[in-house]
């Protein structure tokens, strides 16, 4: 420790311990005496930015940088007056308390810290964000919006000229973007408002004058009504993407108005975009989800400060079974035990809770205080836990007796930051944490003994989130650099020849990813929800977007619904990919589960028929270099054959609908190929040519034999089916 050269540290000597605490609280009380009331109140401002609030323990000096504080000569003045006592240190740039005893021993300090520490959270909470908006280069999604910017906003009425102008800057752009947002929904709402109500109107008024109006008035009618709904089927398409309930009722309302075949095809298009349900209760926003793994509960947790358990059995219909209130804001939620424990993890604690009645969960006991803040939670079978936590550490728990939980081991080395998620693979011997910019994978076979695997870098800004696939050898992680990856992890302890695929296409953060149960299919969220085809893990393809999507996402056991923060969509009114240009035919394989298309794109795709509400799909058969024309399967649905305008037949086996295989190519030679049909045993192949028809055997579909042919200026033949209907050829 230096010697004290000041005046008043010399009157210290060599005293008792409690002199020279008295002493240094009489210098610091003296100093602050000596300032003028102005440049006391940048006194205590200041000494309340250099203190970090304990959670638990006892507050300590903080580092500041100098640029946190207004550059005026009063702030110069105060910090020359406070260092010239030895009460502060000025050193590079930054500001720090001389010594910690002066926030245990000056009372006027102790005063400030304990008036309101709520109010001093969310100050510094405040001085924080300010700084990360400023280091991503005023970021609109930076900004605060909703409860948080309500609060700090009522901490500048309360305390304004506590906060710098870099904080005021902050606030005041955070109002305006909020602002601006909430005049163009009002905007919006009313005047969508005004346009149903006219509608009804109108179809009270057109069904009124319908059975009194003469010819010619209901002509003028039902062009007005025409007009009408054109206009409200254009405005339903405006809107469809952010709110597609609302667009479906300006739809069938300008349908039931005027149902004239474009209004129809606008009604149609509506189903395009699949209609989400909304669990509505919370007040802040939704941070985390878990669905149970057995059982159709769903567990949302919110900033809030409430755990909500919902049933989502019927996806359009959720129901409410229980709100679990915390003191502290929530920040993850897990099931474990099949479904009969919840932990929930706050800014401050970690809680078990017996869920085994959801509509009565009953809490079962509350972890011991670490010396870092819990910031995720995940459940493996076998009574283990994992939290990670503020230090960059995650922590693994014996909760084998809920009651009674054991501390088993940290990991280490941890991450350079907060660990921002952790979870564990399908069998639980692997443990992947996220934080800073990598994911670490850890094997925790043994949990009390946790061993570094591997650390997976690639992505340039903190990982947000990842999620194993259900064999285990894939790992998808997702980043505030706006990008997923995909990385292969088998045999993750030999060096990694193969990079990750990254996925692009995201507006925003990418805050979750989750793999379907069957592990085709990857959901990243980050301002829009991509849907991924992973049947090449190594190149996975986009199928599908939904406009929204913000923090976590998880599929039900069944697969059939995903839900997001606090929406749910039903997976089967979603179709996945498109054809690029006009389809050209349809035809189902036997059974119905399968259905063949073709386009002018150039291809024919195969897709799953999910419940007859939705396609899911399951390949694309490419080669065609012009126009596929027809599409037709053999009876026993194990062959499918292509016709194409570059005159050529495609033979494809079909057996696996995901994997189909070429195994011939007919070349009838007669001009492009405009139909093809097969006849009731299936050996048969009929080909429709631009300058003829022909029979083709298939009996073996790798070796097609041509049997005969029909040219244009051939013979006249008669055909009959069935005794009720001829033709003549």
């Amino acid at each position: 420790m230096s010697s004290c050269t000041s005046p008043a540290y010399g009157r210290i000597g060599h005293g008792s311990p409690l002199s020279i605490q008295h002493a240094l609280a009489h210098t610091a009380e003296a100093a602050y005496r000596a300032l003028s009331p102005v440049q006391q109140d940048l006194a205590r401002s200041l000494f309340l930015r250099l203190t970090a609030l304990g959670d638990g323990t006892e507050d300590t000096r903080r580092r500041i940088a100098r640029d946190e504080l207004d550059p005026n000569p009063d702030t110069a003045y105060v910090l020359e007056s406070l260092a010239r006592q030895r009460l502060v240190t000025l050193d590079e740039g930054c500001v720090e308390i001389t010594h910690e005893a002066v926030i245990r021993c000056w009372p006027r300090l102790r005063g400030w810290l304990t008036e309101d520490r709520d109010r001093l959270l969310l100050h510094r909470q405040l001085t924080d964000a300010t700084a990360g908006w400023e280091r991503q280069g005023h970021d609109p999604h930076a900004l605060y919006r909703g409860a948080r910017l309500a609060a700090a906003l009522e901490l500048a009425a309360a305390e304004g000229s506590r906060l710098t102008s870099r904080e005021r800057r902050f606030l005041d752009a955070s109002r305006e973007a909020e602002a601006g947002e909430m005049v163009a929904v009002r905007r919006r709402t009313v005047r969508l408002r005004q346009l149903v109500t006219l509608l009804t109107v109108l179809v009270v008024v057109a069904a009124t004058a319908g059975g009194l109006a003469v010819d010619s008035r209901d002509s003028a009618i039902r062009q007005r009504n025409v007009a009408i709904a054109r206009k409200a089927a254009a405005d339903a398409a405006e809107v469809r993407q952010q709110n597609p309930s609302l667009a479906a009722q300006l739809n069938l309302a300008a349908y039931r108005l005027a149902a004239t075949g474009d209004v129809r095809d606008q009604l149609m298009s509506a189903f395009a975009v699949p209609y989400t349900s909304r669990l509505t209760g919370h007040t802040s926003d939704v941070v985390s989800i878990s669905v149970a793994p057995k059982g159709t509960v769903l567990a949302t947790a919110s900033w809030d400060r409430t755990v909500r358990l919902w049933d989502i059995g019927d996806t359009h219909h959720p129901v409410q079974l229980a709100v679990v209130n915390q003191p502290e804001r929530l920040m993850s939620v897990a099931f474990g035990e099949g479904g009969r424990v919840l932990a929930t993890a706050s800014e401050r604690s970690v809680r078990l809770w017996d869920v085994a009645d959801p509509r009565v969960p009953a809490e079962l006991t509350t972890l011991p205080d670490q010396r870092s803040a819990p910031t995720w939670v995940a459940y493996r079978p076998g009574g283990v836990i994992a939290t990670g936590h503020t230090d960059g550490a995650a922590r693994l728990w014996n909760v084998n007796d809920p009651r009674h939980p054991r501390l088993l081991a940290t990991t280490s080395p941890g991450h350079t930051g907060t660990v921002t998620s952790v979870t564990f693979s399908p069998d639980g011997r692997t443990l992947a944490t996220t934080g800073d910019t990598t994911t670490r994978l850890w094997d925790v076979t043994d949990p009390s003994n946790p061993l570094l695997l591997d650390v997976l870098r690639g992505h340039t800004d903190t990982v947000t989130s990842a999620a194993f696939s259900p064999d285990g050898r894939t790992v998808a992680t997702g980043s505030w650099d706006r990008t997923a990856r995909v990385w292969d992890i088998a045999g993750s302890r030999s060096p990694r020849k193969q990079p990750p695929a990254v996925l692009l296409g995201h507006p925003a953060i990418v805050w979750s990813v989750a793999f379907s149960p069957d592990g085709s299919m990857l959901v990243s969220v980050g301002g829009s929800t991509l849907f991924w085809d992973l049947a090449a893990p190594a190149n996975p393809k986009r199928a599908g977007t939904v406009q929204g999507g913000f923090y976590q996402a998880a599929f039900s056991p069944d697969g059939r619904t995903l839900a997001n923060s606090d929406r749910l969509l039903d997976l089967r009114d979603l179709s996945l990919a498109t054809h690029d240009d006009v389809v050209t035919s349809l035809a189902f394989g036997p059974g119905g589960h399968v259905l063949a298309s073709a386009s002018w794109d150039g291809t024919a795709r195969l897709w799953q028929v999910t419940g007859g509400r939705a396609l899911w799909p399951l390949s694309v058969l490419p080669g065609h270099t012009r126009f596929v024309r027809a599409v037709a399967f053999s009876p026993g649905g194990r062959t499918l054959v292509t016709a194409s305008e570059d005159t050529t037949v495609r033979v494809w086996d079909v057996t696996d609908p995901r994997r189909p295989r070429l195994t011939s190519v007919l070349t009838p030679g007669a001009g492009e190929v405009g139909g093809v049909g097969f006849g009731p045993g299936g050996h048969l192949l009929a080909v429709r040519a631009q300058d003829a028809a022909e029979l083709w055997d298939l009996t073996d579909p790798g070796n097609p034999r041509p049997l005969s042919r029909i040219a244009e200026d051939g013979p006249v033949v008669t055909t009959a089916s069935s005794g009720r209907t001829a033709a003549r050829w």
